[in-house]
């Protein structure tokens, strides 16, 4: 009774989340996007070339960010729902480190922050292709997201080893705005997760770190953070590295 009691308030927890998402964080940029595509399709003639290069610009970044508000939820929610298949095989972490770098680097360009990757190729670990991808591509993208403009982000890993057992362990270090301790004990709760702006005011759905968390610890490993306010975080994550 008690076991499920605590199932029911998971998923009642779970459904809320999925809610106050949908309403807010989704509905606002949503809002933005008919806005403005409404303007252009009524009014179009009446601005200038210039002018219409920056409100496609304008509209690309918010799809882009809406786009990573879908991803987030969805892959949550299949998570929450085990419905994410795992194939955990012994992989090259620096592949899918500079697969993600490759799709993060214009964001890190536009806010002129350096990425530096000091993961050799050759750093093997037992993980999921897809899942190992959305940790790293979260915490990339939350690190760039709380950096400011002429900032640096970086990646690094060793070998280490836990109750007996090898693992690799991954830091993704910035020197962005930081956090104090009650910001860190809230972050890897789902009734805490909120949104909050990056330095540029860049949104997120605030599931980006619970989803980390999940993820590694489905693969048998662990994320865990540091962080000083106004000097920078770093999250470890800690990957096994045998079968």
């Amino acid at each position: 009774m008690r076991k499920s009691n605590e199932e029911l308030q998971k998923l009642n927890e779970m459904k809320d989340k999925f809610f106050s998402i949908v309403s807010h964080d989704l509905r606002s940029p949503f809002a933005g996007i008919l806005t403005m595509t409404d303007i252009l399709n009524h009014h179009i003639d009446e601005f200038s070339k210039d002018e219409l290069v920056d409100m496609l610009r304008s509209l690309n970044k918010t799809a882009q960010q809406t786009y990573k508000f879908i991803e987030d939820l969805l892959e949550w929610s299949r998570s929450q729902m085990g419905r994410i298949q795992m194939n955990i095989e012994k992989e090259d972490l620096s592949s899918i480190i500079a697969g993600t770098l490759l799709t993060l680097n214009q964001q890190a360009e536009l806010k002129n922050i350096t990425i530096e990757n000091n993961v050799p190729i050759g750093t093997y670990a037992f993980f999921d292709n897809n899942m190992m991808a959305t940790i790293v591509r979260n915490l990339i993208s939350n690190a760039i997201k709380f950096t400011h403009k002429g900032g640096k982000v970086s990646l690094n890993s060793e070998q280490t080893t836990i109750q007996g057992k090898p693992f690799v362990r991954l830091s993704v270090s910035d020197t962005g705005v930081g956090m104090n301790e009650d910001k860190i004990s809230q972050l890897f709760s789902l009734e805490k997760v909120q949104s909050t702006p990056g330095t540029e005011k860049e949104k997120g759905t605030g599931l980006g770190i619970v989803i980390c968390r999940d993820f590694i610890e489905k693969m048998g490993g662990k994320i865990s953070v540091e962080s000083k306010l106004n000097e920078g975080t770093t999250f470890y994550v800690d990957i096994p590295a045998e079968d």
